[in-house]
């Protein structure tokens, strides 16, 4: 699978709104930041797919945060 999609809602009061961006970051589980993807959000849900194909194989850590910082969704997944 070359793809992942985080799924963030948008239309929660406490969450992005449709002028925020979004910046996630794929950490392997040491720490390193591996790669990094900004994109702009839309009011209610926005589902954002991430190319994980450059990747080795193992275990990292997404992180998804809109730039109000009111929303943040951490996610881990492997890489096979």
């Amino acid at each position: 699978q070359s793809d992942f999609e985080v799924l963030l809602d948008s239309n929660d009061k406490k969450t992005n709104n449709s002028n925020d961006k979004i910046e996630i970051q794929v950490s392997a589980l040491a720490g390193k930041i591996v790669l990094t993807q900004a994109t702009a959000s839309t009011t209610g849900n926005n589902n954002l797919s991430v190319n994980v194909a450059n990747l080795s194989s193992g275990s990292y850590i997404l992180k998804a945060t809109g730039s109000s910082r009111s929303q943040t969704s951490i996610t881990k997944f492997v890489k096979e």
